[in-house]
């Protein structure tokens, strides 16, 4: 038999493709219904617009609005950012893509995704609140509303927008996979469309970033399908956390003063590219499969994060069969014993886990501290495991069954959850307020002086911080920051 010629299934995705997008055609190069405008054209034209309207209030070093901004401020120097993502109006590949944002109005929302400095995004955050329709920054108050944001980011006032949240998630699937797939059960990311598979990487990296959680993929499958549909959107930026995002608003109206101690400019766009899917996606998870970076190929020589095993008991039983996964973690490479975790076990129709089951393992994994992509992994092999492990059972009805789930995590780094919590409760039975000789000494977290405003604790090691800041930095790791004694 010969081999199937790789481009023909290709073509059939096109020509799929075509038929429900009467607009595409293939010996079209995409352009834009107006061109597209350089950063530095609008940058130009918006301060121009906008030049006289950012009110100056005291110095550049004003830099809070009130001491609750400045608590807020220290909360958010601890946290990373989600960078946003951006698109190649050069790539042709992605002409079909351009052709659909383009028609609603948002190419600019993944266009120009500059680098940012991460004090000047944490200020404007920790201020937003308290002002009406602008934020504190560096002395000047610049605007900040849906208008003003519509003005910037060159998108359309919409004055009905449609209610995408409101989708028959079912009727998005099957647009989307051309029919492929008829709804949310057995369903795979690999299944979308080419154009539309790189329209949901927008939606994930520009429009709804957060956790692959079954919900957070819904909500996106539906965004997408309205995109797609041309709908008119107004309430995309409702959360705007994009901290390139943020800044581009800002320097878009006036020339962000920077300050001492400022870090250098951070994060620039992730570029979102043509993906090639593997087809071996998993059936119990719903992930999109890429064509890997070097980068990747890299980590794939390294040492394995962890091992697991799968294995099962049964034990036959007159009454209602009970079904439970228990989740044991050992870590080697630390002091802590064994934890031992157990959860109920749902399946659904086609007999993977059900949701529910998916959600309450992604859950427990991450708060004992595995890294998402290694919960991944293991909930990707425990499902498939399952849903081999029923059907050979010799009495369904009458057999209890627990799937037991070994991962050995070879971590150094990592802690017992439940050793975290502890020792917060710790730190807030121990607190108190400062001293005078100690007023003036610097919080090494947040830069502050220790006497400026709440409450202290001292660590084992006699390392004093304040209480909110050393709060948040155990949550990253359970040790000084100073000398890096263990804290738990």
């Amino acid at each position: 038999m010969s081999d199937q010629n790789p481009s023909a299934s290709v073509r059939n995705r096109v020509w799929r493709f075509s038929e429900i997008d009467n607009d595409y055609r293939e010996d079209c190069q995409f352009r834009p219904r107006v061109p597209f405008k350089t950063f530095d054209d609008r940058l130009h034209e918006s301060r121009l617009i906008f030049l006289g309207t950012v009110s100056p209030i005291g110095g550049y070093s004003r830099r809070h609005h009130s001491p609750e901004a400045n608590t807020v401020y220290r909360s958010l120097c601890l946290r990373g950012f989600a960078v946003q993502g951006s698109l190649n109006p050069m790539n042709r590949r992605l002409d079909d893509v351009f052709r659909t944002i383009d028609d609603i109005g948002w190419s600019y929302t993944v266009l120009h995704v500059n680098p940012f400095c991460p004090r000047v995004v944490r200020e404007f955050i920790s201020n937003l609140p308290f002002y009406e329709d602008g934020a504190l920054v560096r002395g000047f108050v610049y605007r900040f509303s849906p208008s003003v944001i519509n003005q910037l980011m060159i998108t359309p006032t919409v004055e009905q927008s449609y209610q995408w949240k409101e989708v028959v998630l079912n009727q998005a699937i099957a647009h989307l996979t051309g029919g492929q797939c008829a709804g949310w059960t057995g369903f795979s990311l690999n299944a979308l469309l080419d154009p539309f598979k790189i329209i949901y990487r927008v939606c994930e990296h520009s429009w709804l970033p957060g956790p692959d959680s079954d919900l957070m993929m819904k909500k996106r499958l539906r965004l997408t399908y309205a995109v797609t549909k041309r709908k008119q959107i107004g309430d995309v930026y409702t959360n705007l956390i994009f901290p390139n995002l943020i800044y581009q608003l800002l320097v878009l109206q006036r020339e962000v003063p920077l300050l001492p101690g400022d870090e250098d400019l951070i994060g620039k766009g992730i570029p979102i590219c043509d993906s090639v899917s593997d087809g071996s996606g998993s059936r119990g998870r719903r992930r999109l499969y890429i064509r890997k970076s070097p980068y990747e190929l890299l980590k794939m020589n390294q040492p394995p994060r962890y091992t697991l095993v799968l294995t099962n008991k049964k034990k036959s039983t007159c009454t209602s069969p009970k079904r439970t996964l228990t989740m044991k973690i050992k870590r080697p490479n630390t002091q802590q014993t064994t934890i031992r975790i157990s959860i109920a076990l749902r399946t659904s129709s086609n007999g993977h886990l059900d949701d529910g089951t998916v959600n309450d393992m992604e859950y427990m994994l991450q708060y004992h501290d595995l890294d998402f992509d290694s919960v991944t992994k293991i909930i990707d092999e425990t499902t498939d495991y399952v849903a081999g492990v029923i059907p050979a059972l010799n009495d369904v009805t009458c057999t209890d069954l627990d799937v037991i789930v070994k991962i050995t995590d070879f971590n150094p780094h990592a802690w017992n959850r439940i050793d975290l919590d502890g020792y917060t409760i710790d730190l807030r039975n121990s607190r108190r307020e400062s001293i005078p000789s100690e007023e003036n000494d610097i919080c090494a977290i947040c830069h502050s002086k220790l006497g400026a405003s709440g409450d202290l604790n001292t660590l084992v090691c006699n390392h004093s911080y304040h209480h909110v800041c050393i709060l948040d930095w155990i949550k990253m790791n359970l040790s000084c920051l100073v000398c890096r004694t263990t804290l738990a």
